[in-house]
């Protein structure tokens, strides 16, 4: 959903993120990145905090070759930038945006082993610049405005 709920992008149309206003009933579609080849599973979108954009994530789908890839799109209903692309064997997953210009994101090992899994927290710039690894393991979960 939109900061403001006007908004919702689903992946249920293979191949594209579809945003749809809740408002007019309206809907748009954004695509992958042109440079992207294997594109078989979208999800994990998050609107811009002005609503203006979305970044998602992108993966193989096969688990004995899996890599990952990030996008954010040009504009709501049109093409979408490859901002950066996994280590082989690792996927990832769009937490949040931390401003305009930062994304909060995961990185997800395909086969973790019982006492190993480089699972990690990241936050990116939406230019693919700026990666700076925030902390090993996995993300659970992030409150905006909570207040106690």
């Amino acid at each position: 959903f939109s900061v403001d709920y006007s908004l919702v992008a689903d992946h249920c149309t293979p191949g594209a993120i579809t945003v749809r206003s809740l408002d007019t009933g309206h809907s748009v579609t954004i695509l992958p990145p042109a440079v992207v080849k294997d594109k078989s599973i979208l999800g994990s979108a998050r609107f811009s905090p002005d609503g203006s954009r979305l970044a998602f994530a992108g993966a193989k789908g096969n688990p004995d070759a899996e890599q990952g890839w990030l996008a954010v799109s040009d504009g709501l209903g049109s093409s979408s930038s490859l901002i950066i692309t996994s280590e082989p064997g690792q996927y990832f997953t769009v937490l949040g945006w931390l401003n305009d210009s930062t994304l909060l994101v995961q990185t997800n090992t395909s086969m973790c082993g019982p006492t190993e899994c480089t699972n990690g927290v990241w936050t990116v710039a939406v230019d693919g610049s700026a990666q700076n690894k925030v902390a090993d393991g996995t993300f659970v979960s992030l409150v905006d405005g909570y207040m106690p």
